[in-house]
């Protein structure tokens, strides 16, 4: 085994590049030595191919042994484009970073690499820290609470259920899923029967069978709330979530526990009725399921306010984001 595998960087754009600068110069920045990295647009009328690879080509040292830009002429969504850019990767282990995010620091590659290679495992999740539109932190995920505490879900099973029931995603996102290229190809790569949506199905089918690492402490990338994922209102990406609701998060129901079945029928009838004596029939039908979701998210913003307390300290004391 090579001590410094290929490692293969994929970033998606579509028609946002105010901050491909940025993005691309983490990249080129990375002390790792063995790189390949690509650019896949996904049919941009304003992609600047040529200015791209002109800043590419004037500031990529030797490190980066292959690099490339796809441009599609029609929009195929999201799924499509990383399928295309994944399968004519040359690298053992996939990496992506969106066109508006950008790598933490230099060691993030290698860290990552160490990870697997140390572990022996196929899939890997690294931590974001949240900006707004200007890139000011806002806070972490994993929250440091749960770096500090650790994070309950110790097999593949416990992170499974953990996902079905919506307690995963501040854990895993698929901004920072870090994938040995051959089991994401045994996995059937992702499923073009969804557009925008492709980290979610992957979950599904990864985690029922193979553990997910989550890399305590590695801070992958400064991840914008502003993009694709973050536009909870987008039509197709809610039509995506909906399919998935309705069909693969119920792929093995069988094996659900009274409780994770309750959490489904929960969601579901909540989803159905948007009125507020709707919501309170089915607050009233499932009361410990309606209880158990509250006291997480109130969990959840206690341990964001102690974030942002942390951020606000450090960008006092150091003057800086980091």
């Amino acid at each position: 085994m090579s001590r410094y595998p290929l490692v293969s960087i994929v970033t998606l754009t579509y028609r946002y590049f105010d901050d491909i600068d940025e993005t691309i110069l983490s990249v080129l920045n990375q002390s790792y030595p063995n790189i390949e990295y690509i650019i896949a647009d996904d049919g941009s009328e304003n992609f600047p191919y040529d200015e791209i690879k002109a800043f590419v080509d004037n500031h990529k040292k030797s490190n980066i042994k292959n690099f490339m830009i796809l441009h599609d002429e029609i929009n195929v969504g999201t799924v499509k484009n990383v399928n295309r850019a994944y399968s004519m990767a040359a690298g053992e282990y996939l990496m992506p970073l969106s066109g508006d995010d950008m790598f933490y620091d230099e060691t993030v590659v290698g860290k990552i690499v160490k990870i697997f290679q140390k572990n022996k495992c196929t899939a890997v999740v690294g931590g974001r820290v949240v900006c707004d539109g200007e890139r000011n932190p806002l806070y972490f995920i994993p929250h440091i609470l749960d770096e500090k505490w650790g994070i309950r879900y110790k097999t593949a099973k416990q992170q499974y259920f953990a996902m079905i029931e919506e307690r995963f995603y501040d854990i895993a996102s698929g901004s920072v899923l870090y994938l040995k290229k051959s089991k994401w190809e045994r996995l059937g790569r992702f499923d073009e029967g969804y557009r925008l949506l492709e980290d979610a199905p992957f979950f599904e089918k990864y985690l029922w069978e193979n553990k997910l690492y989550i890399a305590y402490g590695v801070r992958a990338i400064y991840y914008k709330n502003t993009g694709v994922s973050g536009a909870k209102k987008n039509p197709q990406l809610i039509r995506d979530a909906e399919q998935y609701n309705v069909v693969q998060k119920k792929a093995h129901i069988d094996s659900f526990c009274r409780w994770d079945r309750r959490v489904l029928a929960y969601m579901d009838e909540f989803v159905g009725n948007t009125g507020l004596m709707g919501r309170l029939k089915v607050y009233g039908k499932y009361p410990d399921v309606f209880i158990s979701r509250v006291w997480y998210k109130m969990k959840c913003r206690i341990k964001i306010r102690y974030d942002k307390m942390v951020i606000r300290f450090c960008l006092r004391h150091q003057g800086g984001k980091k």
